[in-house]
């Protein structure tokens, strides 16, 4: 059985439901308001789970907006850097040495306007499948 997940996110826009970031269906996402364009979104698994690459995409109706993003996970006492794309678009992979945290999270630093984000996956590529496939949210 898949560990089990809480998301955080910075804040919401009106209507948009974090759950659209793992409900695996391209044509839901979660965004923040329009003036916030840096908004982190945070999984917080209930023990540490080893994983190795996160998967992060855009809303394909909504356009390329995220322009700079920082995937960050937390050890003993801060956030270390796991990887960073330019742009999210479709797809943006994000692969890593294996490592086990409890927290993991997605910054974005730069986008043009809101950014419309339709899923984000984390997999231990040992196990060949997404690790949280179930979420419980806050």
């Amino acid at each position: 059985m898949a560990p089990y997940a809480d998301i955080a996110v910075t804040e919401s826009a009106r209507g948009s439901d974090r759950n659209a970031l793992v409900d695996g269906d391209p044509f839901t996402y979660w965004t923040s308001p329009a003036e916030l364009t840096n908004p982190i979104i945070l999984f917080s698994f209930k023990e540490p789970v080893a994983m190795d690459k996160v998967v992060l995409r855009e809303f394909k109706e909504g356009g390329n907006r995220v322009g700079y993003f920082v995937v960050e996970g937390y050890v003993k006492n801060g956030w270390m850097k796991l990887g960073y794309g330019n742009a999210i678009e479709d797809e943006a992979v994000v692969l890593f040495s294996g490592i086990r945290l409890k927290h993991i999270r997605v910054k974005i630093v730069t986008s043009a306007g809101n950014p419309m984000i339709s899923g984000i996956e984390i997999f231990c590529s040992e196990k060949g499948r997404a690790l949280a496939e179930k979420y419980v949210f806050n």
